[in-house]
């Protein structure tokens, strides 16, 4: 009771500013304040040590004194069946400040007939650039004549082809990049302008004042989902562009709005439609979705906060079906409605800061980032699991969280796992 009212009171001196800024509708509000939760249980976590080491074989240190082969911050994660995921880090320790080596992990995950979760770090294979050269996140590894010499790569979500390769963006171009099952990049598809930061810099606040449209500095494609047919790509970005948002903030230039956009394009990389996801607060950020059918999407809406200082930690199911397409959009409205057009619909799944969700206070991670649906269990539940991302802080572990979702939940859930 301590706990809910606290949070209330944590809300309620940020919503008079927030109602002031967004407008949104009230339908909305009710979908997404009463959404059931007994449809949703938590079936265990899955722990990795904030300092333990991966299998890449590194041996040296980083610039920041980091062991250069520390596992975790876990950006996203994919199954492959047979209970085996890859896990994606991002671009290391320091927010792009160290000649991290860019990679990607395989691990399994296995539910017992018990549902007591067996889990062990198989495998880390390194991520290249076409000419060979290992991808880093390291900020100024960027050839600015010339992107497809840049060897700088923020991983931020991974998706699995039918043809077995992997697409996995980069949220410094942003770009998604095509790789063969050994790490090596083959083609990038051809992202809109309009998303893009045309003039890079390795300083975030200098790249946020030089550039007057684009995705934002930590703010480009975050999240990656592919429909069960195969033939959609939905790429998402974490921010509102630059010239869909306000002033940026001095602090760590970030630009606050009301929407960001989905970009929908075809099996073979070519954009098709945008939408607009219409975010809970403006402070918030989207950082990971998966997709169950051909127009719907669950979603990680977040902050970066500790427990008890966040505003919001959820997942919801975004709606596709009856959203326009804004792709001929410039610009997008800070706040309020989009005019002639109209948003993604969303309903809420899972409130990570609420005491239904099954977590503890404690296990509530400051950045929830992959999402992936695993084995459909013995009694029809579908398995999804969520990957949180602990910055390469040695004290803070990487968790898996394991969730089963009843089938009507989902009902027209298109993977046969």
């Amino acid at each position: 009771m301590v706990l809910m009212k606290m949070r209330s009171l944590q809300s309620g001196c940020l919503m008079k500013f927030f109602t002031l800024v967004f407008t949104l509708t009230s339908s909305l509000l009710v979908a997404s304040l009463s959404a059931e939760t007994n449809s949703v249980r938590l079936i265990g976590i899955a722990e990795f040590a904030g300092d333990a080491s991966d299998r890449s074989g590194f041996s040296g240190r980083l610039d920041d004194g980091h062991p250069e082969d520390q596992l975790g911050g876990f950006s996203a994660i994919e199954y492959l069946g047979n209970d085996e995921y890859l896990l994606l880090p991002d671009r290391g320790p320091g927010d792009g400040a160290c000649h991290y080596q860019c990679r990607f992990h395989k691990v399994r995950l296995a539910i017992s007939v018990d549902e007591q979760l067996e889990y062990e770090l198989l495998q880390t294979k390194p991520l290249n650039h076409f000419n060979g050269a290992q991808l880093t996140g390291f900020a100024a590894d960027f050839d600015p004549k010339n992107s497809h010499n840049s060897l700088r790569f923020d991983a931020e979500g991974i998706r699995r082809l039918s043809n077995g390769r992997l697409i996995i963006s980069d949220e410094y171009g942003p770009t998604i990049c095509v790789f063969d099952g050994n790490g090596k990049c083959l083609d990038k598809f051809d992202v809109p302008d309009h998303v893009k930061a045309m003039i890079p810099n390795a300083d975030p606040k200098r790249e946020a004042n030089e550039n007057r449209s684009g995705r934002q500095p930590n703010g480009g494609i975050e999240c990656l989902a592919i429909t069960p047919s195969g033939k959609k790509i939905f790429a998402i970005m974490q921010r509102p562009l630059i010239q869909d948002s306000g002033p940026a903030n001095d602090e760590n230039s970030d630009r606050e709005g009301q929407y960001c956009r989905i970009l929908q394009f075809d099996s073979k990389g070519n954009l098709q439609k945008e939408f607009a996801y219409p975010l809970d607060y403006p402070v918030a950020c989207l950082s990971e979705a998966v997709a169950f059918d051909e127009t719907h999407l669950i979603v990680i809406e977040r902050d970066s906060k500790t427990f008890d200082k966040s505003l919001i930690k959820r997942l919801y199911i975004a709606d596709l079906g009856s959203a326009s397409d804004i792709k001929r959009l410039p610009v997008l409205p800070i706040a309020g409605n989009l005019t002639n057009a109209k948003p993604i619909e969303k309903e809420l799944l899972i409130d990570f800061l609420e005491v239904s969700c099954g977590l503890k206070e404690q296990q509530v991670a400051r950045k929830i980032e992959g999402l992936a649906f695993g084995p459909t269990l013995p009694g029809g539940e579908r398995t999804l699991v969520v990957a949180t991302d602990n910055d390469f802080f040695n004290e803070e572990p990487s968790r898996l969280y394991v969730f089963a979702i009843k089938p009507e939940r989902l009902p027209n859930y298109g993977w046969n796992w």
